[in-house]
């Protein structure tokens, strides 16, 4: 997105390409993002889709979607006043649905990203619950790190939309042979995951809830908990590489937070300053070390081999969003009540 010449936010979305449709008169939302003051709708559309629009919750308006070579986008502005902001924004994308009209004419109504054409968004998302796909070198645990100054101006100069001046870091990690950090820069945020000290996967995410961490004069909550804000998928660099994140706050007196996954698999989250934050890679081939993609070798440093946590065979499968449970100071486990 550019005014007057200068960048006012960017996102990769090479995978929705890189993932086109089966169905030819289907189209999907693959990919909603708050950043800076608009939020994008993206995703992809079959061969036969002619026009698209896509409904902005605040108003209830159908806004116009550029749609090409199987892929569309629709963006609109967002303020203060939009539920994309604050504590609700988890919910915001609930209210976006898309409307169609393919070559014989006909239009279609979806709320939900299946290329079947569905309307059954609660089905689709039984169907496809967040999974654990195969990455070399990643971990489900994860480490503290404290980032060097290069690595962070890295990070940095990926968000083309923030303003100057300098980004602090929220957390920072290490996840196998991966660097992670979420930054903050004049009240917005932004994450990055960094292979040998490139950048590999970047996302701007904009004014997110925030918890202070505790202080000397400030005691802890009474009953600390934790909550998820955001999860979605990000696309790499290189085309048809991608991870699930997932973001959210932490009241002080949360030590860790765990996702759970289908299948029985967990993930670590790190949880500094109020915030947590995890990542892993999507039940997908995975275009990273020694693989070849566009004529392009991707090497990433060396790291343990992959690690996860599988509970027993009879684990329940979560549906939707990944659960999560978080740990307190005394020890003890919880799972939010919301």
């Amino acid at each position: 997105m550019l005014s007057g010449g200068t960048v006012e936010n960017s996102v990769n979305f090479a995978g929705l390409k890189a993932h086109p449709l089966t169905d030819p008169n289907s189209a999907s939302i693959s990919v909603t993002q708050g950043a800076e003051w608009m939020y994008v709708v993206s995703g992809r559309a079959g061969a036969n889709v002619t026009s698209l629009t896509v409904t902005n919750p605040d108003t209830g308006a159908a806004v116009t979607a550029a749609l090409a070579k199987g892929v569309w986008s629709a963006w609109w502005p967002v303020g203060e006043g939009s539920r994309a902001w604050g504590p609700t924004a988890g919910g915001y994308a609930d209210g976006i649905s898309i409307s169609y009209t393919l070559i014989d004419g006909t239009t279609h109504v979806s709320t939900n990203a299946s290329d079947t054409g569905s309307d059954d968004s609660t089905s689709n998302l039984t169907d496809n619950p967040p999974a654990l796909g195969a990455l070399p070198g990643w971990a489900a645990g994860a480490a503290a790190l404290t980032p060097t100054p290069a690595d962070v101006n890295t990070c940095a100069a990926s968000a083309a939309g923030w303003p100057t001046g300098s980004a602090s870091v929220v957390l920072a990690e290490t996840r196998g042979g991966f660097e992670s950090l979420l930054l903050d820069k004049d009240g917005d945020r932004a994450y990055c995951v960094l292979t040998a000290g490139a950048v590999t996967w970047s996302r701007e995410l904009g004014t997110m809830p925030t918890i202070d961490p505790p202080t000397g004069s400030s005691p802890a909550p009474d009953a600390p908990t934790a909550a998820l804000v955001m999860d979605e998928s990000v696309d790499g660099v290189v085309p048809g590489t991608r991870i699930s994140t997932a973001l959210g706050t932490a009241d002080p007196g949360v030590t860790a937070v765990t996702l759970h996954l289908a299948a029985g698999h967990d993930v670590q989250a790190t949880v500094a300053n109020g915030s947590w934050m995890a990542w892993w890679p999507e039940d997908e081939t995975a275009a990273l070390n020694g693989a070849v993609v566009d004529g392009t070798t991707i090497t990433a440093k060396p790291a343990p081999a992959p690690t996860s946590t599988p509970a027993p065979t009879d684990a329940p499968i979560p549906a939707g969003p990944p659960t999560l449970s978080f740990t307190t100071a005394d020890g003890v486990e919880h799972t939010p009540v919301n």
